[in-house]
């Protein structure tokens, strides 16, 4: 099938990177953008990384071949809810969450993960997308959180290798690694336990590691001590 008619919902830096390369791989692509933010509809228009803006995700989704949700992992249910009657025929629907994908392969509970290496780049977006899909999938069984960024740098392609072995040490020593030179708290990312610049000890079963690459490629990987 050819998507020619591409629908994206939700531009933040997840959606509005797909977009971006769906318009440099595909330019014979028509490509209709929605987001509850103007502003990042008006962004998106302006800088050419969408040719249509939609107010709702019903008007979004009518005539698309193929419909990427790039929200929030908790919304994505009631999304696919409100969009259900307005799909055409034979389209696709996707997503790129990835959190509780991991989980469900990993055949654990969330209540298990005791430390999640987050992506965390500090950037208002990209880190309350993410606070908000964690909160999303543990509930009131939040796990330690930090971003080890703050003292490695950002490595690009060697950055999800090298916090999935920051996993595994933490669960070897049962040491939870800082998130350094964290002094303030985004008030939309509050209520995690973000390990501020030093370290804590905990017994740690499980960990994951988040790592959120350009054009959509999102993973999640988790490792556990061995007979656990």
């Amino acid at each position: 099938m050819d998507f020619r008619r591409i629908s994206i919902l939700g531009l933040g830096l997840v959606g509005g990177s797909l977009a971006k390369a769906i318009r440099l791989r595909k330019p014979g692509s028509i490509v209709t953008g929605m987001d509850t933010s103007n502003k990042h509809l008006d962004m998106a228009l302006r800088e050419g990384v969408i040719h249509k803006a939609a107010t709702n995700p019903q008007e979004a989704v009518a005539h698309a071949d193929i419909v990427f949700l790039c929200t929030p992992v908790g919304t994505i249910p009631q999304l696919i809810r409100e969009i259900s009657g307005n799909i055409r025929k034979g389209a696709v629907i996707t997503d790129v969450g990835s959190t509780k994908q991991a989980i469900a392969e990993a055949g654990i509970n969330p209540s298990d993960i005791g430390y999640i290496n987050a992506h965390g780049t500090a950037t208002n977006k990209g880190d309350t997308v993410e606070t908000s899909s964690i909160k999303k999938v543990f509930g009131n069984t939040l796990p330690y959180v930090s971003s080890t960024k703050g003292a490695t740098g950002h490595m690009m392609g060697a950055g999800g290798i090298t916090e999935t072995i920051t996993c595994v040490k933490a669960i070897e020593t049962g040491t939870v690694p800082p998130t350094i030179n964290l002094n303030e708290v985004d008030p939309e990312c509050a209520g995690i336990d973000f390990v501020a610049n030093t370290a804590k000890k905990a017994e740690i079963n499980f960990a994951m590691s988040n790592a959120f690459g350009f054009g959509g490629q999102n993973s999640s990987i988790i490792v556990g001590k061995y007979g656990k």
